[in-house]
């Protein structure tokens, strides 16, 4: 674990209303590294052409590694010759971490203390 993985994947799209994307997560027990190409989401018609997420493994005993495309709309997004490999840190991450709370003790055990919506 600790080491820094590229997600490459090739796309096709014919979207006629939203947009589509490739994602890429890992979550391990502490800390969760995500990227949902914000700011990169393929629209309209685009030929074949090929995406990249890059994201750090969390240093913990394991994690889980989850990734694919979704659209966001009508039409087809097409996601093939998929690879998942390790890169250097020389490779810039181009996604976003988020570390899960973490509790010194437990709380609210009676159930008292109840936020509404």
């Amino acid at each position: 674990m600790g080491k820094r993985v590229k997600l490459t994947a090739r796309l096709k799209s014919n979207i006629t209303f939203g947009s589509g994307y490739m994602f890429m997560s890992i979550k391990g027990n502490y800390e969760k590294t995500y990227d949902y190409m914000e700011g990169r989401r393929i629209n309209g018609m685009q030929d074949w052409k090929e995406y990249n997420i890059v994201l750090d493994v969390p240093s913990e005993p394991y994690a889980d590694i989850l990734f694919g495309a979704s659209l966001r709309g009508k039409g087809e997004l097409f996601f093939d010759d998929c690879k998942v490999e390790i890169v250097g840190y020389d490779i810039a991450v181009t996604g976003k971490v988020r570390e899960k709370n973490k509790m010194s003790a437990p709380s609210n055990l009676n159930f008292e203390s109840v936020e509404s919506d």
